[in-house]
């Protein structure tokens, strides 16, 4: 195939799949609403098919990939019938703003590189575990008429919390010691990553679901600031999301 045709065709896909994203979002923003009507689960059920497919015809492994596994949890909504709460649309959100970040990328003027695409995949895993354990859980409390498992959820929570933070440490505070800031930055985050696993603490004073959607939601947040350009701006961010954490 030319290489003109090949753009074309390219093309073509990023534009129907800023379409099918569009659909998904949507429904996320109104998840409970969404579930309630068949017609629309559909058509967001059908928008990750399509562009898991659109990805794999152009090769196009990551997007691929995360539409699929989008596409599989949208399933389950489908198939069994679960009592929606914040953490489950936050969670995803999450998804669906890595899958928007790749189309970006592969709609920039210098495409979607592997590595990129590989960054922004190791990002989302976390997240990814953590959507499909809250699933599983969300399943069987309906499947029992359980109403609340808060130990067992906890359990799973904080040890996800700590592998996103030690992610982020990991993968970005490199970056921006590139800039001269990483030691105020560490200090920062190590005070966050502490009082986030301080278990025994928080659990007399919050309720667990709250906790963890409050924890997840800063998480997110910090996480779109690593991914934009170091300034003293997103740094004062990051040091103010650092705070809410301490304060939970």
């Amino acid at each position: 195939m030319l290489p003109e045709q090949q753009q074309r065709i390219l093309g073509y896909f990023i534009e129907e799949a800023r379409d099918h994203l569009n659909t998904i979002e949507q429904g996320l923003l109104n998840l409970e609403g969404t579930l309630n009507d068949p017609e629309m689960i559909g058509e967001v059920f059908r928008a990750a098919h399509s562009i898991k497919g659109g990805a794999a015809m152009l090769g196009l492994t990551s997007i691929q990939h995360t539409s699929h596994r989008l596409e599989d949890c949208f399933k389950v909504l489908k198939e069994h019938p679960v009592q929606i709460d914040q953490k489950l649309e936050s969670l995803f959100l999450g998804v669906s703003d890595t899958l928007k970040a790749l189309l970006e990328h592969l709609s920039g003027p210098y495409g979607l590189s592997e590595e990129t695409a590989n960054t922004l995949m190791s990002e989302t895993e976390p997240v990814f575990q953590w959507l499909n354990e809250h699933l599983e859980q969300l399943v069987e409390r309906g499947n029992s008429g359980v109403g609340n498992s808060s130990g067992t959820e906890l359990a799973g929570s904080v040890d996800n919390v700590s592998t996103l933070t030690e992610l982020f440490l990991r993968r970005d505070i490199p970056s921006l010691a590139e800039d001269g800031h990483q030691e105020s930055t560490e200090i920062s985050f190590a005070v966050a990553s502490q009082e986030v696993s301080f278990s025994a603490s928080a659990k007399e004073n919050h309720d667990w679901s709250e906790f963890q959607t409050q924890v997840l939601q800063i998480l997110r947040e910090m996480l779109q600031l690593f991914k934009q350009t170091t300034t003293s701006s997103t740094r004062q961010n990051l040091q103010e999301c650092c705070h809410q954490l301490v304060k939970l």
